[in-house]
């Protein structure tokens, strides 16, 4: 377990990391965004002036403000042959796929998503 000390540093270390890594990557697929946890850390990804194209792969469209560098294609999230030409040429892949709620899924569904 980390101490606060720790968890401090790690805090402060994160942020300014993510923002060096993403003011060289310029490309973003994204695998999951419609979610709690994805649309979160699609807010952030939409923030770096760095990144020029960010492709959002889903099983529906979402509704996000289209800043003529975000893209959206509908895919079958379980099914990695639906996909596997769009994830070519990004810099950065995003996978933030999962189940919020396990209990309202069957055990087989979850560990499907999950």
């Amino acid at each position: 377990m980390l101490s606060q000390v720790e968890v401090k540093q790690v805090k402060r270390y994160i942020p300014q990391h993510i923002k060096e890594y993403f003011a060289v990557s310029k490309s973003v697929v994204f695998l999951g965004a419609s979610g709690a946890v994805g649309s979160a850390a699609l807010e952030r990804v939409l923030r770096f002036s760095g990144i020029n194209k960010i492709l959002l792969l889903g099983r529906r469209k979402l509704d996000v403000a289209d800043n003529g560098k975000l893209h959206q294609q509908i895919v079958d999230v379980s099914d990695s042959g639906t996909y596997e030409s769009f994830i070519t040429g990004y810099d950065t892949a995003i996978c933030t796929l999962g189940v919020g709620e396990p209990s309202k899924v069957s055990k087989e569904d979850f560990v499907k998503i999950d």
